[in-house]
C-alpha cells in the first residue's frame, strides 16, 4: 500500500492485486488484541491514501505471473507477506492445536486451560486477548524458549505490558522448550527439568516464515522487481512501510 501510494503520487499508473476481500494484510490481525485498535486506523489510512494518490485496488484477485506479464508492467512490487510457522513438535497436528491468528480472528474458539507456544509479541498479546475476553478460558500459560518474554517490544512499553499480563494471571515460563504436545497438554523442558503442563488447547505463536517461491516466480514479470515487507523477512510494521516507501521512490 505504501509503495503504491508513493509510486502513484510520482505519476505512475499503479494497480494493487489483493487476493483477500480487504486490504491490510497482517494489520487486520494485529489490531485485534487489546489496546491495538489504532492499528486498524493505520490499515485504513494506508488504503485510503493509496487510493487518493490514484492507485487502483483489485480485491479478491490473486496475482498470477502469466496474467501480470500479459499486462506488460514496467515494475512489480512483491508484498505477499509471510505464513505462520508450524514448529516440528510431535503432536502439533492434533485437533486442539490452533494458530494464534485463528483465535484472534474468531475462526477458532478455545476454552479451559490454554498453553501458548511462543512468548513474542503475538503470543503475549494473544494471552491478554483470551483473559480479557473471559469466554470460558480458565488459565493461560505462555512458554518461551528465550530468557525474555516479548523481547522485541520497546523498552519503554515492555514493563507495563508484562505487568498487565501478570495482573491478569498469565503464567509466563522462559527458557522453556516444548518437547511434545499430547491430548492432555504439553511436555516441556524447563531449564533442564522435564515438566508437564495440562492444557485443553494449545496455541501456536512462534512467528512467520518466508517462502522464496513467489519471488522466483514473479521476478521476471517486469524489468524492475522489488520485494518488500514480510516476504523478505518477517519484522515489524515500520520496516514494511519503510521498504514500501523506498520501493515507490525507486520506480
Amino acid at each position: 500500500l505504501e509503495a503504491a501510494r508513493v509510486a502513484a503520487r510520482r505519476g505512475h499508473r499503479v494497480t494493487i492485486f489483493e487476493q483477500e476481500g480487504e486490504t491490510g494484510g497482517w494489520l487486520r490481525v494485529g489490531c485485534l488484541p487489546p489496546h491495538k485498535e489504532e492499528i486498524r486506523t493505520l490499515a485504513k489510512s494506508l488504503t485510503v491514501r493509496a487510493q487518493q494518490a490514484g492507485a487502483e485496488i483489485r480485491l479478491r484477485q490473486a496475482a498470477v505471473p502469466e496474467a501480470l506479464a500479459a499486462e506488460k508492467p514496467a515494475a512489480l512490487v512483491l508484498a505477499v507477506g509471510a505464513a505462520p510457522l508450524i514448529p516440528p513438535i510431535p503432536g502439533v497436528e492434533l485437533p486442539h492445536v490452533v494458530p494464534a491468528e485463528e483465535v484472534l480472528t474468531g475462526q477458532k474458539q478455545v476454552r479451559g486451560a490454554v498453553v501458548i507456544i511462543g512468548g513474542g509479541l503475538v503470543g503475549c498479546e494473544t494471552a491478554e486477548f483470551l483473559l480479557e475476553q473471559g469466554d470460558g478460558v480458565t488459565a493461560v500459560t505462555v512458554v518461551e524458549m528465550l530468557d525474555r518474554m516479548a523481547a522485541a517490544v520497546s523498552i519503554t512499553y515492555r514493563p507495563f505490558f508484562l505487568a498487565r499480563l501478570k495482573k491478569l494471571g498469565v503464567r509466563m515460563e522462559t527458557q522453556t522448550r516444548v518437547e511434545e504436545i499430547t491430548a492432555a497438554g504439553v511436555q516441556v523442558n524447563r531449564r533442564g527439568a522435564v515438566e508437564f503442563i495440562p492444557a485443553d488447547f494449545v496455541i501456536l505463536a512462534v512467528g512467520l516464515k518466508t517462502d522464496a517461491g513467489p519471488a522466483e516466480r514473479f521476478r521476471d514479470v517486469a524489468p524492475e522487481f522489488y520485494a518488500v515487507g514480510d516476504c523478505v523477512q518477517p519484522r515489524m510494521i515500520k520496516e514494511a512501510i519503510a521498504e514500501g516507501f523506498a520501493a515507490g521512490l525507486k520506480i
